[in-house]
Parts: C-alpha cells; structure tokens; sequence
C-alpha cells in the first residue's frame, strides 16, 4: 500500500463526486458549490492509494452550540474531526477525535496524535458497491492516518510524527 498526500485534481473531484460528499457531510454551516468553491480558491486535499483505489479526505472539526462544548451558545469546535473515506466504490463518513494524551504542541517530538474512533457511517446515498466490512475499513484508515500524520498534505513543520489509535 502506497497512500500519499496530494491535492486534489479537478478531475478527479468530478469524478469522485467530491463537491456533493463534501455538502452531504455538512461540516460546514454552508453548502459549497463547484463553482464557488473554485471562486474562493478553496483547494481539496487527501491521502490516496491509487494501486488500490482508496482514499482518505478530511472533512474539518465539528462546530457544536451545545453546552458541552460551548457555553456562550455560539458553535464551539467539538474535538470531533470528520473524514471520507473512499473504498471499492464505498464512501465512509469517519469522526475520530483526538486523544487528551496526544501532544499539546508542535514544538514536543515526536509529535504523538492518538485517534479514538467516535463513529464509522455509511454514506448510501453515494455507494457504488451494497459490501461494506467495517474491520477493513477501520485497518485501511489506520494506514491512511499514518501518512495523513497531523496535517497532511499542508504539514511542512513537524518532522516527526507518531501515530497511535483507540479504534
């Protein structure tokens, strides 16, 4: 397996269908066309395993007025970051949040991330393929996040990343 992280051709966000994934997950507060995410300048990035046709995409964190997370009532940021990830014809809405006992700053090596799994949801509205085996799902995510490390294709500070999981 041989996921590296990229930006995201034109192409293949059309042929991905990745403008109408990314609105159906619904992490930002407005939908996002084509045309205006190209107008914004706005780029897509994710680790992908061509050889194998999967691919990770991040999606962004959760914005939540609850009181749990906020407690002026605005949206605060839950800790929940959200990605999608594509295998054999199947996409997977995958919300993982980071470990209390991940690193607390970019200066700590190695920088350690530690993924705890919140949730694994079928995207059926998009699915090519009815199979869905939730155990490869989980280990291909695991390879993905490993080269995906804390920023992906935008990491360009931290030399040494560690990489652990809760799932």
């Amino acid at each position: 397996m041989a996921f590296v992280n990229e930006y995201i051709s034109e192409e293949d966000i059309q042929k991905y269908q990745l403008d109408d994934v990314m609105n159906e997950v619904k992490i930002s507060r407005e939908l996002i066309t084509a045309e205006e995410r190209q107008k914004r300048g706005l780029k897509y990035d994710w680790c992908i395993d061509r050889e194998n046709n999967m691919w990770l995409k991040p999606c962004g964190m959760t914005y939540s007025p609850d009181p749990k997370y906020s407690r002026s009532g605005r949206p605060e940021p839950t800790g929940i970051y959200v990605f999608i990830f594509y295998y054999r014809g199947n996409y997977t809405k995958v919300s993982l949040e980071r470990s209390s006992s991940s690193s607390k700053t970019i200066h700590e090596s190695p920088f350690v991330i530690i993924w705890e799994l919140i949730s694994i949801q079928y995207l059926t509205k998009f699915n090519e393929n009815k199979k869905y085996n939730e155990e490869n799902v989980t280990k291909f995510i695991k390879y993905a996040l490993q080269v995906y490390g804390r920023a992906g294709v935008d990491e360009n500070i931290i030399k040494e990343i560690k990489i652990e999981f809760k799932i």
